[in-house]
């Protein structure tokens, strides 16, 4: 998108496509337990804070043009898909509780 001109050089933009990316590629890579959460923690409260931050700047400028505006909702929904994603990684590998054999 930046190479293309799509996007304005801004720093929330940039963050927050860093972050999606990041995201994406935690999301390919092998799950570690602990890690692979902590990572993806980490990553989204950085990029949902750009995120947020983006669009109360818009909202306090009163400029509620598609392109920022939109595209910051945009990078928000995906961000909060993509941890939910993740956390449900982890839920799914985690051991179930084996009934003990009974004395």
């Amino acid at each position: 998108m930046d190479l293309a001109d799509i996007v304005s050089v801004c720093i929330f933009c940039r963050t927050q496509r860093t972050a999606l990316g990041l995201l994406g590629l935690i999301m390919l890579l092998p799950h570690y337990r602990y890690l692979t959460i902590l990572l993806a923690s980490a990553v989204a409260c950085v990029g949902l804070n750009a995120s947020a931050e983006h669009l109360f700047l818009q909202f306090k400028r009163m400029s509620l043009s598609w392109t920022y505006t939109g595209l910051a909702m945009a990078a928000l929904l995906i961000m909060c898909l993509q941890l939910i994603a993740i956390f449900e990684k982890d839920k799914k590998q985690q051991p179930k509780n084996q009934a003990l054999p009974a004395d």
